[in-house]
């Protein structure tokens, strides 16, 4: 994995429509179905834990237990819902910029003029988290901040 996500070894750039919607999506959509499969497993433990009236120790040690898998359930689907979210922003080379891009070209059938439009796209993106990033400076909170402007760095 890479820093910023996890890193395709791609021989060559698809220059079909539907290749790289299929390529691209597929990364978002595993995060989006991750999420909906803890957030269902984040319910089924949080009405077991609701409905549960313990009246001995290794009840309670087992009503603890399950509440710990509950909130990392929890987590777990939150943090995989902001990630599918956040890889579908049409900001190349992300998978939303590649979505973006296949859209274009099956639109124009032009591969460079979808790709140069993909790319602007991008960069006005990065302008967007820069922008966001020192206005989160500017509120007090610096390490966030940090984080956002080098998101936008990378794109």
């Amino acid at each position: 994995m890479f820093i910023f996500g996890g890193v395709s070894d791609i021989e060559e750039e698809p220059k079909g429509f539907k290749k790289e919607f299929k390529l691209a999506i597929a990364g978002p959509l595993i995060s989006l179905g991750l999420s909906m499969v803890f957030a269902l497993l984040w319910s089924i433990t949080n009405m077991i834990i609701t409905q549960s009236q313990s009246a001995s120790p290794v009840e309670d040690f087992s009503i603890l237990l399950l509440t710990m898998v509950n909130a990392i359930l929890y987590y777990s689907s939150i943090l995989h819902l902001i990630l599918g979210l956040f890889n579908l922003i049409p900001a190349f080379p992300m998978d939303g910029g590649r979505i973006l891009r296949s859209l274009l070209y099956n639109r124009n059938k032009n591969y460079n003029k979808s790709t140069r439009i993909a790319v602007r796209i991008g960069v006005i993106m990065s302008y967007i988290f820069f922008g966001f990033g020192i206005l989160t400076i500017l509120s007090g909170s610096f390490v966030s901040g940090l984080w956002i402007i080098l998101i936008g760095w990378f794109l």
